[in-house]
């Protein structure tokens, strides 16, 4: 399908992601792009094959925005002059509004997670890596295998600190010579050490790791890694394929068992600090920053896909949905319509019947149909079990399209 994505009468707009407590004006930095084999692969898949079927029957280029932020709520895209109109939310919007900007929030959380680390974590001693020096003895730490998630090892729902190392050689055909050190998603963050000196860090757990090593700090013989894992939630681990690349292609596997060591367990330490100016999960964030500052740009109506973060408050659900569509469609100044994908089908099958909030969220998301010139395409059929993201988007931007 990239391959045949040349389509110029089709424009793509990829709005960065971006969360602010308050309404924003201007989006961050982006530009409309014709759709071509090059800008395609990085845009919503429903969106293209919805733009893709409609531009024919209308008959004039199609222009998509691309606005979204997986795993988010609902009320995270409503404006907080709407959501406080809800009870369960007039108080949170209130104390949203009296936060400090991204900036500032972002400081406070930095300035806070330093002082938890330097309580819990005794792998620093004087601001040193002491768990990444090469001399330290690691025979009595634990043992894991790479790639896979800690939580399937034995330890259970971890959040906390880890530490990993793994001791490879290096042929002395690499010395002196750049390395890649591919790591893959790890999950949440890291900080990786090259013998004991720092060679990358990343936060995110959906964020590839790729560092480069410069050859001053690749020599023959045997090689310690090192890796700070901070886990704030969910799964700990790296999945992702393990290894070394070298200038000339030559690879060294790093996959298979990695020695361990927990620096702190959230669940006995209490919970890391929270970064306030990241979470897309606050209440208006990603109106302020991603919807508001659209306004009023010409659009013809809105196509949406969300509902999976808000099952377990499926029932709260009837009045917030709506309160989406009367919120933008108050700030266009039009009915537009506004067309909506019911959640797929997901988990595995019981054989008895069973409470389920997604079937609950469903019916939720069909109430909403009784709000003028709304749509929805269902596609109970095309989920999987084991997948929340179902592989077919093309039938997916078809039922929209239709």
């Amino acid at each position: 399908e990239i391959a045949a994505s040349t389509l110029p009468d089709i424009r793509l707009l990829n709005v960065p992601k971006n969360m602010q407590s308050k309404e924003q004006f201007d989006l961050e930095p982006c530009e409309w792009t014709a759709c071509n084999p090059q800008t395609s692969p990085l845009f919503t898949a429903v969106g293209y094959f919805f733009g893709k079927e409609l531009q024919p029957e209308i008959g004039v280029p199609v222009g998509l925005i691309h606005t979204s932020w997986g795993g988010t709520n609902v009320e995270s895209w409503i404006s907080g002059k709407v959501l406080q109109e809800m009870p369960d939310f007039s108080k949170v919007v209130e104390d949203i509004r009296a936060m400090p900007d991204k900036v500032a929030m972002k400081a406070d959380y930095l300035k806070a997670l330093e002082a938890w680390n330097n309580r819990v974590d005794e792998g620093f001693a004087a601001g040193k890596p002491v768990r990444a020096e090469v001399s330290l003895d690691d025979k009595a730490w634990g043992k894991l295998n790479f790639p896979g998630m800690v939580d399937q090892q034995g330890l259970g729902d971890f959040d906390g600190l880890i530490w990993l190392r793994r001791t490879v050689d290096i042929p002395a055909s690499w010395a002196g010579k750049k390395v890649q050190l591919v790591l893959g998603a790890i999950d949440d963050n890291d900080i990786t050490y090259w013998n004991g000196r720092e060679v990358g860090r990343t936060d995110g757990y959906s964020v590839q790791r790729n560092y480069t090593v410069p050859g001053k700090l690749v020599k023959a013989g045997p090689l310690t890694l090192a890796i700070r894992v901070t886990d704030t939630g969910g799964g700990c681990g790296m999945p992702d394929e393990l290894y070394l690349r070298s200038d000339n292609g030559e690879q060294i596997s790093l996959a298979g068992e990695w020695k361990y060591q927990i620096a702190a367990d959230a669940r006995k330490e209490g919970m890391f600090p929270k970064d306030m100016s990241e979470d897309p999960n606050l209440p208006t964030s990603l109106y302020n920053a991603m919807i508001h500052p659209l306004v009023p740009y010409s659009i013809r109506g809105a196509i949406w896909y969300q509902g999976e973060n808000n099952a377990s408050r499926a029932y709260q659900y009837r009045e917030l949905f709506p309160l989406v569509i009367e919120n933008w469609r108050k700030d266009w100044g039009q009915d537009f319509p506004f067309y909506f994908v019911q959640l797929a089908n997901f988990m595995q099958v019981s054989p008895n019947p069973v409470d389920s909030d997604w079937a609950e969220l469903r019916e939720a998301q069909a109430r909403t149909l009784s709000v003028a010139n709304t749509g929805m395409a269902v596609i109970i059929d095309k989920g999987d079990a084991n997948d929340i993201h179902p592989k077919d988007k093309q039938a997916v931007g078809h039922r929209l399209a239709l």
